[in-house]
């Protein structure tokens, strides 16, 4: 090779060089992405926002003239403020709908992850994939509804999930449609909806579609509620990334901030965590057990199917003592100085999912110390972590989140306290003895939509009397994957004992009156020797670490290939950009090389 020939091949490798590094950066600093739908597989990142707009894909703009915007100088947020004087029937909104040609709601599925920050706490937003329907969040409250065009007809009414109540929370929105021909009346039937919040790492469901549950409008259930309504200008079903404000309450005057929201193909949240709830773990042999049959007695000092610990982190923890003789016995209290705030202490069981096919019973006894009606501890018990059981020893109620109203089966119509027909005597009296009471709830995975949970609590007679339970109109969304066992208080100074707490597998307590409940005997319990070393008295989430098998998610909510699964490599321009620069780096090492050889 002569030496022209050298030093113009030198040359064009060069050129290639510094066009593969440009492309490599240019890549890696871009804010807006989009594939389309077609050319994604399930869990792909399909849409990535860049709030300046991404040209003929998204271009976001106030709609009605009520919302003021300010958009981020990366692109990467916007902060919304309601006009109060400019907003069209109280609603005002902001953002664009995604192209037909790439993005339709017939036949599809999506993902939705989008972070909000509020003011205050009394800020809330709604999102809506539509143009009808969708939900409304107010992070700081730990709140929700389902509504329709922003704060106007509601779905469902307020709502609460169990959450940190940090003013920045991220969701996830899951959305998916029928493919048809015909849409009577605009609408398009929606055949998923489902609203997520993450908290750590982990993914809670907060709620999903029911066909089961009666609506807030013209008495239809939500399947026929929650229609998807399609673009009236042109009947074409679009997929609408669109946020909105109500300028009408007084309340709404602070900003709300929208940042990261991407687009992922498929409903990838519940799929991730679904796929999860199969991954067991323990060593509890469910299969082989017949119902009546002991599945697990608890040990409160923690083994492989149960770690105890924070139910979520980020909120307050009980101080949990295990008896130093007896693993399965533990008393709890409200650390000092942290009266009135929720305090929860508990795990999931592994190798014990809560599906439609599966039926378990806890039993479970606790103790009171009491002497006055102001020192009577109320205890919630849970099987799940958001269904609680509570009371003192006068009584006992269906809840949710530990505050709000589940269903009572018994006593008052319109009372969510059941009186217990108990030892106590009817007229309650208290006594400075320890006090005694014994429940069971029985969690029925066949009929979710009806009698779900069931409470009840045992009786002079030494059978068990059902208190509570929920039905149809409950809309149950268990929160984890695998059943649980978790504790809360909210008065410090209050302790109670709790023991003798096992899992049996089905709905026995039938089983239980009529003295066909097999002895413990014959069955295999999976638990520590008495004796095990207890931990300290001590705010145990700071020693044992919750076990979150069924819902635990590693990865961020912006990974490029899916909002659950770990993020691996990276973008293939990327990665082409910089082999590209490694051949040709070494193409021109070459030729120097060569040139050496043949000057010597």
């Amino acid at each position: 090779m002569n030496k022209t020939v050298r030093i113009a091949l030198s040359i064009v490798l060069t050129f290639i060089m510094i066009i593969s590094m440009f492309t490599v950066f240019s890549v890696s600093a871009e804010t807006g992405k989009y594939v389309p739908y077609a050319n994604a597989n399930n869990g792909d990142l399909i849409f990535e926002a860049d709030f300046r707009g991404i040209p003929g894909i998204w271009e976001p703009a106030a709609g009605w003239d009520g919302m003021k915007s300010t958009v981020s100088a990366d692109g990467k947020s916007v902060t919304l403020f309601p006009s109060q004087d400019l907003a069209k029937n109280g609603r005002c909104c902001w953002g664009a709908c995604l192209p037909t040609q790439y993005y339709t709601f017939g036949g599809n599925a999506y993902t939705v992850v989008f972070t909000v920050t509020a003011e205050n706490d009394k800020q809330e937003v709604g999102f809506y994939p539509d143009w009808g329907t969708g939900f409304v969040i107010a992070p700081g409250m730990n709140r929700f509804r389902v509504g329709q065009w922003g704060n106007q007809a509601k779905i469902r009414g307020i709502d609460y999930y169990l959450g940190t109540g940090s003013l920045t929370q991220t969701y996830a929105v899951e959305f998916a449609g029928e493919l048809g021909t015909s849409y009577p009346d605009n609408d398009s039937k929606c055949t998923a909806e489902n609203l997520y919040v993450k908290i750590g790492n982990t993914w809670t469901l907060v709620y999903s579609l029911s066909a089961e549950v009666e609506s807030k409008i013209a008495g239809k259930n939500e399947l026929e509620s929650m229609l998807w309504t399609i673009n009236p200008q042109d009947y074409t079903d679009e997929v609408t990334l669109r946020f909105f404000r109500s300028p009408g309450d007084t309340n709404q005057t602070g900003d709300i901030t929208i940042s990261d929201l991407q687009v992922y193909k498929g409903l990838t949240i519940g799929a991730s965590i679904a796929e999860q709830q199969t991954t067991t773990g323990g060593n509890i042999d469910l299969k082989s057990k017949e119902d009546g049959e002991l599945l697990y007695k608890l040990n409160f000092s923690g083994d492989e199917n149960f770690t105890p610990g924070a139910l979520i982190d980020g909120l307050p923890v009980l101080s949990a003592k295990v008896d130093a003789a007896d693993s399965g016995k533990v008393t709890v209290s409200v650390p000092e100085g942290e009266n009135g705030q929720l305090h929860f202490w508990g795990g999931q069981i592994k190798g014990l999912p809560i599906t439609e096919t599966s039926e378990y019973t806890l039993f479970v006894t606790i103790e009171r110390s009491r002497e006055t009606a102001a020192t009577d501890p109320v205890l919630g018990i849970s099987a799940d972590g958001r269904y609680y059981a509570v009371g003192d020893s006068s009584y006992i109620q269906l809840t949710k989140n530990g505050t709000g109203k589940v269903r009572s089966a018994v006593a008052y119509a319109d009372n969510i306290l059941v009186n217990v027909v108990g030892n106590h005597g009817a007229d309650y009296g208290l006594t400075t003895a320890p006090f005694t009471q014994s429940y069971a709830i029985e969690i029925d995975g066949p009929n979710i939509t009806s009698r779900a949970i069931r409470l009840y609590v045992l009786t002079d007679d030494g059978t068990y009397q059902l208190m509570s339970n929920s039905d149809s109109s409950s809309n149950i969304q268990f929160m984890n994957g695998n059943l649980a066992f978790y504790l809360y208080q909210k008065d410090a100074n209050l302790p109670v004992t709790v023991y003798d707490a096992k899992i049996y597998k089905g709905r026995v307590v039938e089983m239980y009156n009529t003295g066909k409940l097999p002895g413990e005997a014959v069955t295999e319990e999976v638990t520590a020797e008495a004796g095990t070393e207890a931990p300290a008295d001590t705010k145990t989430a700071q020693t044992n670490a919750p076990e979150t098998a069924a819902e635990e998610i590693t990865s961020e909510a912006a990974n490029e290939t899916s909002p659950v699964s770990e993020k691996k490599g990276c973008a293939s321009a990327v990665c082409s950009g910089f082999a590209i620069v490694a051949l040709t780096s070494a193409a021109s090492a070459l030729v120097v090389r060569k040139k050496k050889e043949s000057d010597c």
